[in-house]
């Protein structure tokens, strides 16, 4: 039997194992069928994974996505920029909340998110911050799991 569980829209399975999330995530692609031998926990019959393999169920439901803007609750809208690499040693944004957030704490232009739930403010992007593809910022919002919220070290610029 399989749960539908919730906000995620996709549930990978590997023997007993069973994961959730709403993207395939980085360097996930696709492998051969036969690939995946092991027998379920339950139904050995049935295929369920292998050693590196997961079966994939897809529930149907669209996933997550990148929202190119933002009006916030103030009825500002914020552009998004793009995912860029995040370094720990230069913080591309740096206050602690998100695009309201960004502009009351201070007039900050740019609003970034980071690994779910993180929220980082300023008014440029600093180097040695480089773009990226958005297939690295493809981590689920905490509070919204129909968007994306970034990814370690990889934040989610946007601009007022």
């Amino acid at each position: 039997m399989y749960y539908g569980f919730g906000q995620w829209s996709r549930w990978p399975l590997r023997g007993w194992e069973c994961y959730c999330d709403s993207t395939i995530q980085i360097p996930g692609q696709p492998a051969a069928l036969s690939d995946c031998n092991f027998g379920c926990n339950g139904n050995a019959s049935e295929s369920c994974g292998s050693s590196g393999r997961l079966n994939l169920l897809y529930n149907g439901k669209p996933g997550p996505t990148l929202v190119p803007r933002v009006l916030n609750v103030n009825g500002d809208t914020w552009a998004y920029q793009g995912c860029f690499i995040d370094s720990i040693n230069q913080r591309t944004l740096v206050a602690p909340l998100c695009t309201a957030a960004c502009q009351s704490l201070g007039g900050y232009t740019y609003a970034g998110m980071e690994i779910r739930h993180e929220c980082w403010c300023d008014n440029a992007i600093n180097p040695p911050t480089q773009r990226v593809s958005d297939n690295n910022c493809r981590t689920v919002c905490s509070a919204d799991h129909t968007q994306y919220c970034g990814n370690t070290n990889h934040i989610v610029v946007y601009r007022l």
